[in-house]
């Protein structure tokens, strides 16, 4: 079992990150989102992943170290002030990781995913309805997409 542990990875992204408390909460983000989504991707022969809104690309980087056999793609926008994200997506490329610079509207393959997630991306989208056909059409017969979004009933929220 693949667990992501906090001080590695802290220790690991830190010289990407100026604010050791901004990586700590990307870290964390990364975790949770790991913990939720692991159980799909060890359940089945994984071939390719797409991530919508990948954000820092921690997530997508550690999932491509500990599943290398797996394809993965990543859709990430850089709009509304996260364009310094990019800088940390060079840090951390790894050869067989693509990230894209597209939202899901302007993405457009014939490649077919057997999962697709999204973390704190839905409340962001105009159209929630079209944001989950745009995504659906991606997904091979059998796949899965995960779509987790915030709590703001939660006491903490790491989402800003």
């Amino acid at each position: 079992m693949i667990i992501l542990e906090e001080k590695k990875l802290i220790s690991k992204y830190t010289s990407i990150f100026k604010d050791k408390q901004f990586c700590q909460e990307m870290v964390n983000q990364a975790i949770f989102g790991f913990s939720e989504i692991k159980s799909y991707i060890e359940k089945k022969e994984m071939q390719s992943i797409l991530e919508v809104g990948s954000g820092t690309g921690i997530l997508l980087n550690e999932i491509k170290t500990h599943y290398p056999q797996i394809k993965i793609t990543g859709l990430e926008p850089f709009q509304s002030g996260h364009a310094i994200y990019s800088k940390i997506f060079e840090s951390i490329k790894n050869n067989n990781l693509n990230v894209i610079n597209k939202s899901v509207e302007e993405f457009n393959t014939n490649e077919k995913f057997d999962l697709i997630f999204s973390i704190n991306v839905l409340e962001h989208v105009q159209d929630y309805k079209k944001y989950i056909e745009n995504t659906s059409k991606f997904l091979n017969k059998n796949g899965a997409n995960i779509i987790l979004c915030p709590n703001y009933d939660f006491p903490y929220e790491s989402h800003y």
